[in-house]
Order: C-alpha cells, then sequence, then structure tokens
C-alpha cells in the first residue's frame, strides 16, 4: 500500500473503542461505576488520551475538507425545521445570540456544525471496515472563543441526551482527533483566518452546552463526577492537559426566544473560572 494511502487510513483510537463500548452497554449504573473509576485512576484515562493522540498522530488527510456541504454557516433545511432544544440552541448560537454574562472570557462565535474530523473520502478504518461512514455524523457545533480565537469543540446536551460523562469521553475523542499537528493544519485550511493556532498546546476547548440541565439527584451526581474527572485532568502534567486547555461546561434554560444566556456549571484549566481583568 502506497504511503499517502496509509496516512488516509482512518484511525480507531483506544479512546474511540472505550467510547463505543460505554455506548453499547448504555445502562445508566455501568456508566456511573465507569465515571467512578475514571476518578479513582484519572491517570489511566489520562494515559488513553495519551495513546490516542499518538494514535491519531499517524492519520493525514488535511488536503480534504470536514464536510461536503458547500456551505458552513447555513443549517441544513431538515436542521433548522426541526424544533427540538438542541436545535433551537444552534439556531440560536449561529445567528450569534448567545452570551455567558458571568464569565465573558468564555464567550464564543459560531464557526461550523456537524463536523467529521475523520471524514476520508474513498478510503478505510483500519480494521478493513468502509470508510464510507467516516463522514457521518460529527461534533456537533464548532466554535472559537471571541478574546484569543481558540477553536473550541461543543457538544450540546439535551435534557433527554445521554448522560454528561458519556459527553465527557465523546468530547476527548473528538479533541484527540482534531488535535493533531496534520489536524490542525486541515482546520486552518478549511476555516482560513478563523483561529488563532498556537505553536505549542493546548490547542483547544472543550464546552458542554446543557439545554435545561436536571436538578434531579442522577443529572447532579453525573454533572459532580464530571466535573471532578476534569478538574483532575487538567490539573496534570500529562496528555489530557497538553491538548486541552479548557472543559466548560455552560448551562442554559432556553426560555427566551430571541437570545440564550448561559450560566456556568462548572469550568476547569487555566484561566477558566475566573473574569480576566478589563473584560
Amino acid at each position: 500500500m502506497r504511503r499517502d494511502s496509509l496516512k488516509r487510513l482512518v484511525p480507531v483510537t483506544a479512546l474511540r473503542n472505550f467510547y463505543d463500548l460505554l455506548r453499547r452497554f448504555e445502562s445508566t449504573a455501568f456508566h456511573y461505576l465507569a465515571a467512578k473509576e475514571c476518578l479513582r485512576r484519572t491517570d489511566q484515562l489520562d494515559d488513553l488520551v495519551g495513546q490516542s493522540v499518538a494514535h491519531a498522530s499517524l492519520y493525514d488527510n488535511r488536503a480534504e475538507g470536514f464536510h461536503g456541504r458547500s456551505s458552513s454557516g447555513l443549517l441544513s433545511p431538515a436542521r433548522s425545521a426541526n424544533e427540538d432544544s438542541a436545535n433551537r440552541l444552534l439556531r440560536l448560537i449561529v445567528e450569534d445570540r448567545s452570551e455567558v454574562p458571568c464569565s465573558p472570557h468564555l464567550e464564543f462565535t459560531y464557526v461550523d456544525y456537524e463536523i467529521n474530523p475523520l471524514r476520508t473520502t474513498r478510503s478505510e478504518f483500519e480494521n478493513g471496515r468502509s470508510g464510507q461512514s467516516s463522514g457521518a455524523g460529527g461534533i456537533d457545533v464548532l466554535l472559537v472563543n471571541r478574546a484569543d480565537r481558540l477553536p473550541i469543540i461543543g457538544e450540546t446536551k439535551a435534557a433527554t441526551d445521554r448522560n454528561l460523562f458519556l459527553a465527557l469521553i465523546q468530547g476527548l475523542m473528538y479533541a484527540v482527533e482534531l488535535g493533531t499537528d496534520a489536524q490542525r493544519s486541515r482546520l486552518d485550511q478549511s476555516y482560513r483566518g478563523q483561529f488563532t493556532l498556537p505553536v505549542a498546546g493546548p490547542w483547544l476547548d472543550l464546552y458542554l452546552l446543557l439545554v435545561a440541565y436536571p436538578s434531579d439527584e442522577e443529572h447532579t451526581g453525573f454533572l459532580d463526577i464530571t466535573g471532578q474527572i476534569i478538574r483532575r485532568l487538567l490539573l496534570a502534567d500529562g496528555p489530557t492537559s497538553h491538548l486541552v486547555r479548557r472543559i466548560v461546561a455552560l448551562n442554559t434554560a432556553l426560555d427566551q426566544d430571541d437570545r440564550t444566556v448561559f450560566s456556568v456549571s462548572f469550568a476547569h484549566g487555566p484561566g477558566a473560572a475566573a473574569t480576566p481583568p478589563n473584560v
């Protein structure tokens, strides 16, 4: 097989396998036990991120975009017609009608939606499966920090979605798949001039965008343990903190038609918790 063909093989990282395992065994009880173990052995989750970064770094498809749509700024008619809460939120973000008044340094601007970091036409996964599905689904919304132009992976979670721990693992998986050298170059080529891409990491932020997050015991438990895992990951001098600067959970009641106002459920990473002076 040619060298360039090898680079275009779609990687299946250890973190993606972990995410797929959690989706396969979908019970809340199993996920909470997995979250408790990740909190107990945060070093092992951090190592999983490191292994996955090394694996994903073998992939290089910078000549191709992240989707085949003609315009990144317009939602498809099918999505625009959908009135569920996640899509209402997305429309407000696209129209730049969102704010984080308590922490303006965390505010963001819309870039694109439903991008798949591993989109690779006419290729295959490492396990021999067709790569046709590599362009399906993906990151809910690609954002950029208003203050310093760092890319943000945005994952929206409505009340009926799966739990926040699974959202964290999914977000970390996408961070790995978007944060390698070749992928950052691809990001720059696909969205010319929209991002500041530093020479040294961390290279991106991860936002969990919660819509009317419930306050019952189960949801509160997942919110608390997920925040603890993130705090430990980003305090350690390891693969995750070298890749991701901040991981933030923003919550909105989505109770206004003309805008959405976020509160901060948690924010971890350098400068995440406090509003910088003169902002």
